[in-house]
Formats: C-alpha cells, sequence, structure tokens
C-alpha cells in the first residue's frame, strides 16, 4: 500500500508587529534552511501556500500567500496512469 508524501519546508512564526498593524493579513516570515525541511503524508496536507521574499530592512524575509481551491482539489482524488495509456481517477 503506497502512501503519497511531500517534501515541505517550516518557516519561522511570523513577525508579531507587522502582522498586527495589518489586521493579521501581512504574515511575514524567515527561512529555516535545510534543517526545516519535513517529508509529510500528502493528506496532511490542509492548504498550499507561496512564500515570496521581500525585504526588511535590507534582511530577506518572505510573506505568506495561500493558493485557493486545495480542499476542492483533495474532494476529487488523483490520477494514475495504467499500462493502456489512460488515466484512472482513484477516489480518496
Amino acid at each position: 500500500n503506497l502512501i503519497p508524501l511531500a517534501l515541505v519546508s517550516l518557516y519561522s512564526p511570523p513577525d508579531h508587529s507587522l502582522l498586527r498593524k495589518s489586521s493579521d493579513v501581512f504574515y511575514s516570515c524567515k527561512y529555516q534552511g535545510d534543517s526545516a525541511l519535513r517529508i509529510i503524508p500528502v493528506m496532511a496536507i490542509k492548504s498550499v501556500v507561496a512564500m515570496i521574499p521581500h525585504k526588511i530592512n535590507e534582511e530577506e524575509w518572505y510573506f505568506m500567500f495561500e493558493q485557493p481551491g486545495m480542499d476542492v482539489a483533495r474532494m476529487g482524488g488523483y490520477l494514475v496512469a495504467n499500462e493502456d495509456d489512460e488515466d484512472t481517477v482513484v477516489a480518496n
């Protein structure tokens, strides 16, 4: 029984001052490098985000941008290629 896995990167907690000033909208975090990489089951993913680089006082930070639609993607299952060159939808 195969379990699909994903490699994710953990970031620091957000800068609380920026978060408060932005009414909890602007999540600005620090990248933590290879030591913060984790392998998790794909089904544990609740949302997908992009971490966009930006600078604060010449220091590299990343702000979080959430991609909508992950909840919809999880409802549909996933595609599996078979030997007949036809894709099969597998339900979750």
